[in-house]
């Protein structure tokens, strides 16, 4: 007897945008394509979802910041509002940046827990200083990317400290969490989140995903708009603690196919 596969989540169409008028940067892009799409092998398809698809944690942006906020208050009773209002009393700030301006920090986030999530963080977050390309000696601007539908890009939330420096350049606040954010078509992804350990007990984190959600929001920008999800990473993945935060900033479970 064959027994068919029934998924039970709904499946989304990724669209990355290439060769469109839009797209820029012709090879680069196509290399773009190449890594992103090779590291999202086992969230992809072609067609059906298939038996070993990994489920993908995603969320739609909403319509507005206000109805993002009212669903949010319904799940688990509003706590992930409740941590993002910590955030703000307690004078955390967001902003795009250029690592090499906070490279320091960086690396301090990186190396402030020995393990998360049940596990003994990876050799790539074990990396020091000069990995990332040594101390700056001035502040580096962040430039539009080359092409607004395919790049990198390093968010972080901030807490204010006028004497706080990398090396012997002054930067006046100090990176305590960062998204490493990549956009791939209409799909934003969370190549890797993470937050100071020291801080983590602030909302930062709830902090850092929604000020993400607000800039890719505001559309002001060619590379803001034509966004429709963003996905971090397998719906199953991470212990209880990081499944309940999925579940209260309203990530959901999907199959993802993407168009060729």
């Amino acid at each position: 007897m064959i027994f068919r596969f029934k998924p039970k989540f709904p499946l989304v169409e990724i669209n990355p945008l290439m060769n469109t008028n839009a797209c820029r940067s012709g090879d680069l892009c196509q290399s773009h394509l190449k890594t992103i799409n090779n590291a999202l092998q086992k969230y992809i398809t072609n067609g059906k979802p298939f038996r070993t698809q990994v489920v993908s944690a995603l969320l739609s942006i909403p319509i507005s910041l206000e109805e993002y906020v009212q669903r949010m208050r319904k799940i688990h009773k509003g706590n992930a509002v409740r941590e993002v209002i910590k955030a703000e009393k307690k004078g955390y700030t967001f902003d795009v940046f250029h690592v090499q301006n906070h490279v320091i920090d960086l690396v301090e986030i990186n190396h402030s827990k020995e393990f998360r999530q049940g596990r003994k963080m990876t050799k790539s977050y074990q990396n020091d200083v000069e990995h990332y390309g040594g101390l700056p000696d001035k502040i580096k601007t962040v430039k539009p990317p080359d092409c607004p539908l395919h790049f990198y890009q390093w968010m972080g939330v901030f807490k204010s400290d006028k004497r706080h420096a990398q090396g012997s350049l002054l930067v006046g606040r100090k990176l305590v969490g960062y998204i490493n954010l990549i956009r791939h078509g209409n799909l934003i992804l969370y190549g890797s989140i993470l937050g100071h350990g020291d801080f983590l007990n602030d909302g930062i984190m709830y902090f850092l995903n929604q000020k993400t959600l607000e800039w890719v929001m505001a559309k002001d920008t060619p590379e803001k708009q034509g966004i429709n999800y963003i996905m971090y990473a397998g719906w199953f993945d991470g212990t209880e603690g990081l499944k309940k935060w999925k579940k209260r900033t309203l990530f959901s479970p999907f199959y993802l196919r993407i168009l060729a």
